[in-house]
């Protein structure tokens, strides 16, 4: 049986965990495509138009669905395992794959393909290079 102060600290715990949760959510920024929240452990996506604007949205999901754009100069996307910035064309996306933060069906960004199929082997999902993403997304709604 565990003990009442064990209890009590779980409670606790899970209350102040969720109340974070709730209150992180609030103070977001919104995805400019899908207006979710933009969450710490979203995997970012952003692109630089020629003017030199530049356009972050929650999820390569988002960001994939803008680059049909001929405005657009470059992008960059977050490796899911290292959390490091890479050039978005040379980044392989998984799609559809169970672990996400953003839009449905989710989709994360890898910098090598071997790292992209072994996350699909533990958590599903289709490894896809640039080209087929882009073309992926481009027949979804979103």
């Amino acid at each position: 049986m565990i003990n009442r102060s064990l209890m009590t600290s779980i409670i606790f715990s899970v209350f102040l965990i969720v109340g974070l949760q709730n209150s992180y959510a609030e103070d977001a920024q919104l995805c400019s495509l899908c207006g979710k929240p933009i969450q710490e452990g979203s995997i970012l996506f952003e692109v630089t138009y020629e003017n030199g604007d530049k356009q972050q949205v929650g999820c390569p999901g988002c960001g994939l669905s803008l680059m049909s754009d001929k405005k657009i100069k470059s992008a960059t996307t977050m490796d899911f395992l290292s959390r490091k910035i890479i050039d978005a064309k040379k980044a392989y996306y998984l799609k559809g794959t169970e672990v996400g933060f953003c839009c449905e069906p989710h989709w994360l960004s890898f910098s090598s393909k071997s790292d992209a199929e072994k996350f699909a082997k533990g958590f599903g999902g289709e490894v896809l290079s640039y080209e087929e993403a882009v073309k992926a997304r481009g027949h979804m709604n979103h």
